[in-house]
């Protein structure tokens, strides 16, 4: 089975939560061929699409997996204008591993355990919403990096000892 994409453009509507991506899907298997569009679904709980004659099962989701550690939701607050109604900072403690506390924001990224980083989204009556990235490169380069920077710190310090 082949699956080509591709992309059009849609007008979007004025209305933000009216605008969720959607994705045109070509499936191709030999003589027959299918396009299917398809709804981004942020929970991964809705229908799975029947393609190619319902050999396979197709829904456009979020790629979700296991942390190597659990978050805690702790207390959050945040910080009012003078003068405004508007909010001028906001940001939430994270427990993690029911041990370590990180404070979390919308401003920036904040370093958490193994490599990952988290911003905060939202804070809903509903849940929490955050942006968590892997940095997976960050354990392979940072020791040899470091290697490398000290000898070429201790073949520095030999060159000016010898001129």
């Amino acid at each position: 089975m082949k699956v080509f994409s591709e992309p059009k453009i849609l007008k979007p509507s004025d209305n933000s939560r009216d605008n969720t991506p959607c994705l045109y899907l070509q499936f191709s298997e030999e003589n027959h061929t299918e396009t299917l569009p398809l709804v981004y679904d942020s929970t991964a709980s809705g229908v799975r699409w029947p393609v190619c004659n319902g050999k396979y099962l197709a829904r456009y989701q979020p790629k979700t997996h296991r942390l190597p550690f659990t978050l805690e939701r702790g207390k959050w607050k945040c910080v009012h204008a003078p003068g405004h109604e508007h909010t001028e900072k906001c940001c939430m403690h994270l427990l993690i591993d029911g041990k370590r506390g990180v404070s979390v924001g919308f401003e920036s990224m904040t370093r958490l355990k193994n490599g990952y980083l988290a911003r905060l989204i939202s804070i809903r009556e509903k849940g929490t919403y955050l942006h968590l990235e892997q940095e997976s490169m960050l354990k392979v380069l940072t020791y040899p990096g470091i290697l490398l920077a000290a000898i070429g710190a201790l073949l520095l310090g030999r060159n000016r000892k010898l001129g």
